[in-house]
């Protein structure tokens, strides 16, 4: 049975909706309507009452063409002006990006909220993170007293973070490095850990058990102090800085052998900063996780982890009104006091199209920020998810849960240093070379032929020689190096140093990140204006001056003219 045709409304039923389109039903429309027939009324009054009056002069000599015009145009310009201005008013700016805006507006009401205010704090900026809880592990992992936590809740291009001095705003979907993280982050939930599906051609080998000819024939470096023992004095201190072995490994007896660790009953110690250092013994490891397993290869191949254009293009465009929001709260003090960008170890030790993909994003978010924000700071790389590699697991173990809760490992870099490609290669050599001396003095100790855990640190020591040193010297070079093609040498990044950390989500598996939210802390004052923000500051003190000049002759000349 076919459906009846519709009826066609009566001609007053569609007079009305046609009516009802034109007036306008909000506040702003109806004002610019009411101001335009006012005008016109009184436009026709007034010409209407000239043109008939004969004491007037005749309308061709009063009244030309031009003046209908512009009097004609006034009457439609007026209202139009009137409706923006009161729907800006009443309304607000449209934002093109409003959740950036919501999640802004979120943080400085949590921060009014505990009594803060955002122009009296240091500001970092975090790019690079995966998720959520890899953003709150490494909060939670510096044990620092928050006012402000993940603020707001759930996805959100923007969370803030905060103390009762610091603020720590995290672009976990407001920069091109936080994208692709997210997107290799979702990768890795449903496939797996890429590295561990290398091709067999290209992966690290990994014997049962390292060679005893493996070891240097020197002797491991001496130690940089001598520190009392975790049982000692300072166990009821805390440790922060970078970790040094010969600071919380136990002294060896008179026969040579070394002592059983006394328990720690209480927090570690904080007199031991810095990074951390070899010398001395090692404590005996801790016992083997079950889930503990040596990566296998698959011999599979798989494309690399990019954002497309479009993907990219949308996160830039998110940080830059993100600094455009943060010039605008923080004018005219330094917008921020320092940057952590993350690094995912995957993204470095699965491929070079991977590498690249890093190097590109992070430089880019770099630059955004460099440009908009027209500071420089401190710059520091943390190479996360290091807890995914079964044989830094291992490491953590003997380093002690409590110390690298609190400390640091990899290399600083001295920021009044020029980043140039060669130091950012010489510093990839010595971050890479830092897991070497640990491994093999770990391999040096009193029967550690006999210490499984020696295969999981030998199978690292093959992946940091075989693919990640030469790639993450690849990645310092193209990301945080200066290059003369964007600038002079003075505008050149700050960079802090590359450290390496684990971020996961469960308590045992974060490890150094501690250290370093403390090391930005003691760098937030190493700051200063770039070359172009600088002469912009001098352009606008030129114009006040010169403002000011006209203002006061202008002054003079309207006091004379009221004198004679």
């Amino acid at each position: 049975m076919s459906d009846a045709p519709e009826s066609t409304p009566p001609p007053s039923r569609r007079m009305h909706r046609w009516l009802s389109r034109l007036i306008p039903s909000t506040a702003p429309g109806c004002a610019a309507v009411l101001t335009w027939l006012f005008l016109v009324t009184l436009v026709a009054v007034v010409w209407t009452f000239f043109y008939l009056d004969p004491n007037n002069v005749p309308w061709r000599h009063a009244i030309g063409f031009g003046r209908i015009l512009l009097v004609i145009a006034f009457v439609f310009i007026i209202p139009i002006v009137l409706y923006r201005a009161l729907r800006l008013w009443l309304e607000g700016e449209k934002s093109l990006y409003p959740e950036i805006d919501h999640s802004w507006a979120a943080g400085i009401e949590a921060l009014k909220e505990q009594g803060l205010e955002i122009r009296e704090m240091a500001v970092y900026l975090v790019i690079g993170s995966r998720s959520l809880g890899q953003e709150r592990a490494i909060m939670q992992t510096g044990q620092l007293d928050l006012r402000v936590e993940c603020v707001p809740e759930g996805p959100a291009p923007l969370h803030w973070y905060a103390t009762s001095d610091s603020v720590y705003l995290f672009c976990s979907d407001a920069s091109w490095s936080s994208g692709l993280a997210a997107k290799r982050q979702r990768h890795y939930e449903e496939f797996g850990d890429p590295s561990a599906r290398r091709p067999a051609a290209a992966a690290s080998p990994t014997p049962a058990s390292p060679p005893p000819s493996s070891a240097p024939a020197t002797s491991a470096p001496a130690p940089m102090g001598t520190v009392p023992s975790p049982a000692g004095p300072m166990a009821s201190e805390r440790p922060m800085g970078t970790v040094q072995l010969d600071q919380f490994l136990p002294s060896q007896g008179p026969a040579g052998t070394p002592t059983e660790p006394a328990p720690v009953s209480g927090p570690a110690s904080s007199a031991i900063r810095g990074t951390m250092q070899l010398g001395g013994e090692f404590l005996q490891p801790e016992p083997h996780a079950e889930s503990d397993e040596v990566f296998g290869d698959s011999g599979t191949e798989r494309k690399p982890i990019t954002l497309n254009s479009k993907e990219s293009t949308q996160r830039i465009g998110r940080l830059t009104y993100l600094c455009q929001q943060i010039n605008r709260v923080r004018e005219p003090l330094c917008p921020i006091n320092g940057i952590l960008s993350l690094l995912p170890y995957a993204a470095i030790d699965s491929g070079t199209g991977d590498a690249d993909a890093l190097q590109q994003a992070v430089k880019s978010d770099l630059t955004t920020i460099h440009y908009m924000l027209q500071v420089r700071c401190p710059v520091t790389a943390l190479v996360t998810d290091m807890e995914r590699q079964q044989g830094f697991r291992e490491l953590m173990r003997r380093v002690g849960r409590q110390r690298v809760s609190a400390q640091r490992f990899g290399r600083k870099y001295d920021c009044r240093t020029l980043a140039t490609e060669s130091e950012m290669a010489a510093l990839g050599e010595l971050v890479c070379g830092t897991f070497e001396d640990w491994v093999y003095a770990l391999f040096r100790e009193d029967e550690a032929m006999t210490r499984p855990g020696n295969q999981r640190l030998y199978h690292l020591l093959c992946q940091i020689r075989c693919t990640l040193k030469s790639r993450l010297i690849d990645v310092l070079q193209g990301a945080f190096a200066y290059d003369p093609e964007q600038g002079s040498a003075e505008d050149g990044l700050l960079f802090s140093g590359c450290y390496f950390a684990a971020t996961g989500e469960r308590s045992d598996h974060r490890a150094f990140v501690g250290g370093i939210l403390s090391k930005m802390d003691e760098e937030q004052e190493l700051v200063e204006w770039t070359g172009d923000a600088l002469r912009d500051d001098l352009r606008r003190e030129r114009l006040a001056t010169v403002g000011l000049v006209v203002s006061l002759i202008l002054l003079v000349v309207l006091i004379g003219m009221i004198v004679w």
